[in-house]
């Protein structure tokens, strides 16, 4: 059915509508990608070297007796600590790493418990009946280092308990502002392949430094999950509204095309109108 001049009117007004909220939430999430990005590079630089010397004490250590080493004889329990949105209008991004998660729990044969971050796979698998050990949301994809430090001690508790036999973490990777990757990876217990073994002298000792370094080597570990996570969410949501913004445009101009056509062919019309009335007047 053909649209009238009003109806295309009102569809343009509502689309232009739109187009100004996906511009500006498109602007609002690259203004929070940037302190992200900033964020996430130091944070993985210094990861990498905490992990390098905790290899590297490992190595010089006859077995490093850490509750958080410490393997359990039987893996019956687990808990999945899966990070999402607390929002929308993200793309994929929610979706793609809810499934690995839910992928991952039914290839596990294991009784799984959830940690949630993030409103979006709360609720989700609070829907599919899946316990939900603890749940932090209204992060808004903005860091704070009182909820990592929260997430911590959730995660360590849980396994010093014995609540979970191994605690996994599944998160979005940031490679770039257009490479993304779903990881799930174990985080308790430690399990740190040691390198080449070299000659060191530890002051204090190790089992000194051990004590201090295992636990923030777990801390920093989540505090670089949750930046990975949130720098691919911004990036994603800012993709997502820029095409939104693009396809709007597109749109636009089709109906802006239409609109003139259509005023052009009631003009027409009037014009023709006028004309027949003259022409039964001069006769």
């Amino acid at each position: 059915m053909a649209l009238s001049l009003k109806q295309i009117k009102n569809r343009i007004n509502g689309i232009q509508d739109v187009n100004k909220i996906t511009h500006a939430m498109e602007m609002i999430s690259l203004a929070k990608l940037k302190p992200s990005q900033n964020q996430l590079l130091p944070q993985s630089n210094y990861f990498l070297k905490m992990e390098e010397l905790l290899r590297s004490i490992s190595v010089n250590t006859k077995g490093i007796i850490d509750p958080l080493f410490q393997k359990k004889e039987e893996v019956k329990k687990i808990i999945l600590c899966l990070v999402t949105s607390d929002t929308g209008l993200c793309a994929s991004y929610n979706d793609n790493i809810i499934r690995f998660a839910e992928e991952f729990m039914g290839r596990s044969g294991k009784k799984c418990s959830l940690v949630a971050v993030g409103r979006r796979g709360l609720s989700y698998f609070k829907s599919r009946q899946v316990k939900i050990c603890r749940d932090y949301t209204d992060l808004h994809g903005k860091y704070s280092a009182q909820t990592a430090e929260e997430i911590f001690n959730t995660l360590v508790n849980a396994f010093l308990s014995g609540e979970a036999d191994e605690v996994y973490i599944a998160y979005t990777y940031f490679g770039s502002a257009l490479r993304h990757k779903l990881v799930i990876e174990k985080l308790l217990e430690l399990d740190l392949k040691p390198e080449k073994k070299e000659d060191f002298i530890f002051e204090p000792g190790q089992e000194v430094i051990l004590k201090e370094l295992i636990p923030a080597y777990v801390f920093n570990k989540i505090k670089l999950v949750l930046l990975n996570a949130f720098t691919c969410e911004h990036s994603v949501r800012a993709i997502a509204m820029g095409q939104a913004t693009e396809n709007a445009k597109g749109l636009l101009e089709d109906l802006t095309l239409l609109r003139n056509k259509v005023r052009q062919a009631g003009i027409t019309r009037e014009i023709l109108e006028v004309i027949s009335s003259a022409e039964v007047l001069l006769k």
